[in-house]
C-alpha cells in the first residue's frame, strides 16, 4: 500500500455478497464510489458465509488491477488453521496484493487455529 502523507486517512470496507446475490451489485458500487477516492478499500475475508473467500480474493484483486485503487483483504482467521491462512496468503501473493495488503485477526479458540 502507498504511504499515504495527508493527516487524514479515508477507507471503504466492502462485504463480498453471498453466494447466490447478484455480484454485480460490488461493482456497480464500486463504480459509483470511485469518485470520493479512498486511499485503500478493504474486503472482508469470507463475510457473507457459504465458502465466500475465493470471491473475496477477486475483488480485492479487481479493486487493486481494474479500479487502481490499493486494496486489503481483512483476514478473521476465526476457524483456520494454520495452513488454511497460508493458502490465502499465497493467492493474495498470487494476485499481486503484497504483505502490506492484508491484515490477520487471529483466533485461538480452537487448538490448531492461527
Amino acid at each position: 500500500m502507498r504511504t499515504n502523507t495527508k493527516q487524514t486517512v479515508f477507507s471503504l470496507e466492502i462485504f463480498p455478497p453471498k453466494p447466490d446475490a447478484d455480484k454485480s451489485v460490488i461493482y456497480s458500487t464500486l463504480d459509483g464510489l470511485a469518485d470520493i477516492e479512498p486511499d485503500f478499500i478493504s474486503v472482508t475475508y469470507g463475510a457473507g458465509g457459504g465458502g465466500n473467500g475465493s470471491e473475496t480474493l477477486k475483488i480485492v484483486s479487481d479493486i487493486k488491477h481494474n479500479y487502481g485503487f490499493d486494496s486489503m483483504a481483512h483476514l478473521p482467521c476465526i476457524g483456520l488453521t494454520k495452513a488454511q491462512a497460508a493458502d490465502i496468503l499465497d493467492r493474495l501473493e498470487e494476485n499481486s496484493i503484497d504483505k502490506e495488503g492484508y491484515t490477520i485477526f487471529p483466533s485461538f479458540r480452537k487448538k490448531g487455529s492461527l
